[in-house]
Protein backbone atom coordinates (compact mmCIF):
# COMPACT_ATOMS: atom_id res chain seq x y z
CA UNK A 1 0.00 0.00 0.00
CA UNK A 2 2.71 2.42 0.65
CA UNK A 3 4.29 1.93 -2.73
CA UNK A 4 1.02 2.58 -4.42
CA UNK A 5 0.38 5.96 -2.32
CA UNK A 6 3.67 7.02 -3.44
CA UNK A 7 3.30 6.14 -7.03
CA UNK A 8 -0.11 8.02 -6.96
CA UNK A 9 1.39 11.13 -5.15
CA UNK A 10 4.29 11.07 -7.78
CA UNK A 11 1.61 10.85 -10.84
CA UNK A 12 0.15 14.18 -8.73
CA UNK A 13 3.01 15.89 -8.40
CA UNK A 14 3.88 15.33 -12.17
CA UNK A 15 0.65 16.36 -13.29
CA UNK A 16 0.44 20.13 -11.67
CA UNK A 17 1.35 22.90 -13.51
CA UNK A 18 2.52 24.96 -9.99
CA UNK A 19 5.38 22.38 -9.42
CA UNK A 20 7.25 22.69 -12.49
CA UNK A 21 10.08 24.07 -10.83
CA UNK A 22 10.69 20.37 -9.22
CA UNK A 23 10.73 18.79 -12.87
CA UNK A 24 13.48 21.44 -13.31
CA UNK A 25 15.48 20.68 -10.54
CA UNK A 26 15.34 16.88 -11.04
CA UNK A 27 16.28 17.58 -14.88
CA UNK A 28 19.17 19.72 -13.89
CA UNK A 29 20.50 16.65 -11.21
CA UNK A 30 20.07 14.26 -14.19
CA UNK A 31 22.00 16.22 -16.56
CA UNK A 32 24.36 17.27 -14.36
CA UNK A 33 25.34 13.80 -13.54
CA UNK A 34 25.94 13.37 -17.05
CA UNK A 35 28.07 16.28 -17.67
CA UNK A 36 29.14 17.94 -14.12
CA UNK A 37 32.19 18.21 -13.36
CA UNK A 38 34.81 15.30 -12.04
CA UNK A 39 33.86 15.17 -8.05
CA UNK A 40 33.61 13.02 -5.50
CA UNK A 41 30.31 14.35 -3.27
CA UNK A 42 31.83 12.20 -0.14
CA UNK A 43 32.23 14.98 2.78
CA UNK A 44 32.32 14.82 6.45
CA UNK A 45 29.65 18.03 6.56
CA UNK A 46 26.76 18.59 4.21
CA UNK A 47 24.12 21.65 4.78
CA UNK A 48 21.28 21.87 2.39
CA UNK A 49 18.04 24.08 1.67
CA UNK A 50 14.87 22.00 0.18
CA UNK A 51 11.78 23.11 -0.96
CA UNK A 52 8.96 20.63 -0.02
CA UNK A 53 5.52 19.39 -1.40
CA UNK A 54 3.56 17.67 1.20
CA UNK A 55 0.95 15.25 -0.30
CA UNK A 56 -1.61 14.22 2.24
CA UNK A 57 -2.26 10.44 2.65
CA UNK A 58 -5.16 8.25 3.85
CA UNK A 59 -7.18 10.07 6.72
CA UNK A 60 -5.14 13.68 6.74
CA UNK A 61 -6.48 14.18 3.46
CA UNK A 62 -10.39 14.31 4.82
CA UNK A 63 -8.84 18.08 6.56
CA UNK A 64 -6.13 19.19 4.68
CA UNK A 65 -4.56 19.56 1.19
CA UNK A 66 -1.67 19.68 -0.64
CA UNK A 67 1.03 21.86 1.25
CA UNK A 68 4.09 23.81 0.26
CA UNK A 69 7.15 24.52 2.58
CA UNK A 70 11.11 24.20 3.28
CA UNK A 71 13.52 22.43 4.95
CA UNK A 72 16.55 23.14 6.35
CA UNK A 73 18.89 20.04 6.95
CA UNK A 74 22.63 18.96 8.06
CA UNK A 75 24.29 16.01 7.82
CA UNK A 76 27.75 14.52 9.73
CA UNK A 77 29.75 12.02 8.37
CA UNK A 78 31.16 9.02 10.68
CA UNK A 79 35.09 9.15 10.19
CA UNK A 80 35.43 5.03 10.55
CA UNK A 81 32.27 4.40 8.31
CA UNK A 82 32.19 6.08 5.23
CA UNK A 83 28.97 5.16 4.17
CA UNK A 84 27.40 6.41 7.26
CA UNK A 85 26.12 9.53 8.61
CA UNK A 86 23.94 10.61 11.14
CA UNK A 87 21.49 13.61 9.93
CA UNK A 88 19.08 16.00 11.37
CA UNK A 89 16.44 18.62 9.48
CA UNK A 90 13.77 21.11 10.31
CA UNK A 91 10.79 21.50 8.32
CA UNK A 92 8.04 24.18 7.94
CA UNK A 93 4.90 23.32 5.85
CA UNK A 94 1.67 25.37 5.30
CA UNK A 95 -1.09 23.15 3.51
CA UNK A 96 -3.68 24.69 1.32
CA UNK A 97 -7.59 25.03 2.96
CA UNK A 98 -9.67 22.13 3.14
CA UNK A 99 -13.22 21.81 4.19
CA UNK A 100 -14.57 18.80 6.00
CA UNK A 101 -17.80 18.04 7.74
CA UNK A 102 -18.34 16.87 11.04
CA UNK A 103 -22.19 16.29 12.14
CA UNK A 104 -24.42 19.56 11.57
CA UNK A 105 -21.27 21.56 10.92
CA UNK A 106 -18.90 22.85 7.97
CA UNK A 107 -15.39 23.27 8.47
CA UNK A 108 -12.43 24.78 6.85
CA UNK A 109 -9.21 24.27 8.01
CA UNK A 110 -5.97 25.85 7.49
CA UNK A 111 -2.80 23.72 8.86
CA UNK A 112 0.50 24.12 9.57
CA UNK A 113 3.35 21.93 10.85
CA UNK A 114 6.86 22.26 11.97
CA UNK A 115 8.46 19.00 12.48
CA UNK A 116 12.59 18.41 13.70
CA UNK A 117 13.71 14.55 13.36
CA UNK A 118 17.05 13.39 13.77
CA UNK A 119 18.59 9.79 12.81
CA UNK A 120 21.07 7.68 10.86
CA UNK A 121 21.97 7.57 6.76
CA UNK A 122 23.17 5.07 4.81
CA UNK A 123 24.58 6.01 1.24
CA UNK A 124 26.37 4.49 -1.63
CA UNK A 125 28.54 6.60 -3.61
CA UNK A 126 29.58 6.32 -7.61
CA UNK A 127 31.72 8.88 -8.62
CA UNK A 128 29.89 12.34 -8.46
CA UNK A 129 26.07 10.61 -7.29
CA UNK A 130 25.05 10.06 -4.00
CA UNK A 131 22.10 7.17 -3.41
CA UNK A 132 20.96 7.70 0.17
CA UNK A 133 18.43 5.87 2.62
CA UNK A 134 17.37 7.56 5.91
CA UNK A 135 15.24 7.32 8.78
CA UNK A 136 14.05 9.61 11.59
CA UNK A 137 12.38 10.15 14.59
CA UNK A 138 11.48 13.47 15.94
CA UNK A 139 8.69 15.80 17.07
CA UNK A 140 6.31 17.11 14.93
CA UNK A 141 4.07 20.44 15.72
CA UNK A 142 0.46 21.11 13.93
CA UNK A 143 -1.42 24.24 14.33
CA UNK A 144 -5.11 24.71 13.18
CA UNK A 145 -6.71 28.16 12.16
CA UNK A 146 -10.61 26.59 12.05
CA UNK A 147 -13.69 28.37 10.58
CA UNK A 148 -16.96 26.47 11.38
CA UNK A 149 -20.11 27.27 9.62
CA UNK A 150 -23.61 25.41 10.38
CA UNK A 151 -25.50 23.23 7.98
CA UNK A 152 -27.01 26.70 5.78
CA UNK A 153 -23.30 27.70 5.11
CA UNK A 154 -23.45 29.98 7.73
CA UNK A 155 -20.41 31.10 9.52
CA UNK A 156 -20.81 30.76 13.20
CA UNK A 157 -17.17 31.25 15.41
CA UNK A 158 -13.47 30.47 14.48
CA UNK A 159 -10.96 28.58 16.64
CA UNK A 160 -7.21 28.11 16.64
CA UNK A 161 -5.76 24.87 17.86
CA UNK A 162 -2.27 22.83 18.32
CA UNK A 163 -0.77 19.43 19.12
CA UNK A 164 2.77 18.53 19.09
CA UNK A 165 3.61 14.00 18.83
CA UNK A 166 6.21 12.16 17.97
CA UNK A 167 6.69 10.17 15.02
CA UNK A 168 9.35 9.06 12.00
CA UNK A 169 9.70 9.21 8.13
CA UNK A 170 11.82 6.72 5.29
CA UNK A 171 13.53 9.38 3.05
CA UNK A 172 15.24 8.18 -0.16
CA UNK A 173 16.99 10.10 -3.17
CA UNK A 174 20.25 11.27 -5.17
CA UNK A 175 22.58 13.92 -3.98
CA UNK A 176 24.66 14.61 -7.36
CA UNK A 177 27.93 17.05 -7.15
CA UNK A 178 27.52 20.02 -9.92
CA UNK A 179 30.19 22.37 -8.98
CA UNK A 180 33.50 22.15 -7.81
CA UNK A 181 35.10 25.20 -5.77
CA UNK A 182 38.97 24.58 -5.22
CA UNK A 183 39.06 28.31 -3.86
CA UNK A 184 36.29 27.24 -1.43
CA UNK A 185 35.94 24.84 1.61
CA UNK A 186 32.80 23.73 0.00
CA UNK A 187 31.22 22.11 -3.13
CA UNK A 188 28.04 22.30 -4.44
CA UNK A 189 25.67 19.31 -4.90
CA UNK A 190 21.88 18.85 -6.03
CA UNK A 191 19.36 16.83 -4.54
CA UNK A 192 16.16 15.47 -5.68
CA UNK A 193 14.24 12.69 -2.71
CA UNK A 194 10.67 11.59 -1.33
CA UNK A 195 10.07 11.19 2.30
CA UNK A 196 7.21 9.16 3.86
CA UNK A 197 5.81 10.24 7.18
CA UNK A 198 3.45 8.91 9.68
CA UNK A 199 2.19 10.98 13.04
CA UNK A 200 -0.25 8.85 15.36
CA UNK A 201 -2.92 11.64 16.36
CA UNK A 202 -1.05 14.30 14.76
CA UNK A 203 -4.03 16.11 13.38
CA UNK A 204 -6.40 17.41 16.71
CA UNK A 205 -8.74 20.48 16.59
CA UNK A 206 -11.75 20.92 18.82
CA UNK A 207 -15.01 22.49 17.46
CA UNK A 208 -16.37 24.45 19.83
CA UNK A 209 -20.03 25.82 19.46
CA UNK A 210 -23.21 26.29 22.19
CA UNK A 211 -23.48 22.42 21.91
CA UNK A 212 -20.63 20.18 23.55
CA UNK A 213 -17.03 20.01 21.89
CA UNK A 214 -15.91 18.27 19.04
CA UNK A 215 -13.10 16.75 19.38
CA UNK A 216 -11.79 15.91 15.97
CA UNK A 217 -8.36 13.42 15.39
CA UNK A 218 -6.47 12.21 12.20
CA UNK A 219 -3.36 9.88 11.75
CA UNK A 220 -0.71 11.76 9.53
CA UNK A 221 0.54 10.30 7.10
CA UNK A 222 2.12 11.99 3.49
CA UNK A 223 4.42 11.75 1.23
CA UNK A 224 6.98 14.54 0.46
CA UNK A 225 8.93 15.08 -2.20
CA UNK A 226 11.95 17.47 -1.74
CA UNK A 227 14.48 19.17 -4.37
CA UNK A 228 17.43 21.61 -3.32
CA UNK A 229 20.79 22.28 -2.62
CA UNK A 230 23.64 20.70 -0.60
CA UNK A 231 26.70 22.19 0.42
CA UNK A 232 29.77 20.03 0.76
CA UNK A 233 31.89 21.24 3.39
CA UNK A 234 35.58 19.42 2.86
Amino acid sequence: MVFVGIYSAWFVIMRGKNFIRFRALILVAVCSGVWGCPQSVKAQWKVGADLVVAIPMAEFTEVTDTGTGLELKGHYGLRNLPNVSLGADAIFITYQYEPYFEPGFMVETRTQSIRFTLGPQLSAYYRRTELYLSAKYGLYYFYTHDDIFDGFGIWLTRTRNSNTEFGWNVTSGLVVGIARMPKKNFDLAVHVGGSWHVVRDGFKTVIETEGDPIDVRRDIEEFCIHAGLVFLFR
